[in-house]
């Protein structure tokens, strides 16, 4: 290949890089207060820096994760999330019960559970069925939505958490009135994820 070739064809990539977003469809937890206060007596028990915290701004919950998406495939979705928001009503979830992924023993993500009342797990399957248009297949597993807590680096040699964890969230419960769904576009950064929204769908 030609200097002239590579040079097009750096453009071609950087141009299809810029026409893709790397997307999904969540809902902000907006009572966040009470879990940051949590967050910081935690943080004190457990000094280690291979543990990366979520800063309370960008904790959600993911109904759909779409992945990459082509601008065109983009404006498709929102315009099928605007048709679906008309027809969903507000509905409540409770925040409660701390976890690990993949176990205690092994922390790779800690993280909250979130309740899943009907009109929850229903909105979740009709975003599951909707965007099987643009190739995102349903997902095969059972929904779990959770709020992430923290990252973990390295879990070697990391201090047991599970007790701190637990002592400083076993007795949360909040309840959280989802009124709206947001479009992100997820760029992954050095420094973690940055989440922007890309639309806000209110609910009737």
């Amino acid at each position: 290949m030609n200097v002239g070739c590579k040079i097009i064809a750096i453009f071609d990539i950087r141009i299809s890089y810029k026409m893709e977003k790397r997307v999904f469809i969540a809902f902000d937890i907006k009572n966040t207060s009470e879990i940051f206060t949590r967050i910081e007596s935690l943080r004190n028990d457990l000094p280690q820096n291979n543990i990366k915290w979520v800063p309370a701004e960008n904790y959600h919950i993911t109904l759909k994760f779409l992945g990459d998406l082509h601008v065109k495939k983009i404006e498709a979705v929102q315009q099928s999330l605007h048709r679906i928001s008309k027809f969903q009503s507000p509905f409540d979830v409770k925040v409660s019960g701390i976890g690990a992924f993949r176990n205690w023993s092994r922390p790779e993500v800690v993280w909250l559970g979130i309740s899943t009342p009907r009109p929850h797990t229903k909105l979740h399957a009709d975003l599951d069925k909707e965007f099987e248009f643009v190739g995102v297949a349903p997902d095969k597993h059972l929904y779990k939505p959770h709020l992430t807590l923290a990252r973990i680096r390295n879990s070697e040699g990391l201090t047991d958490i599970r007790e701190p964890a637990r002592k400083h969230f076993s007795s949360l419960e909040l309840i959280e009135t989802v009124s709206e769904i947001v479009l992100y576009d997820s760029l992954i950064t050095p420094q973690g994820p940055k989440y922007t929204a890309i639309e806000r769908y209110n609910f009737t």
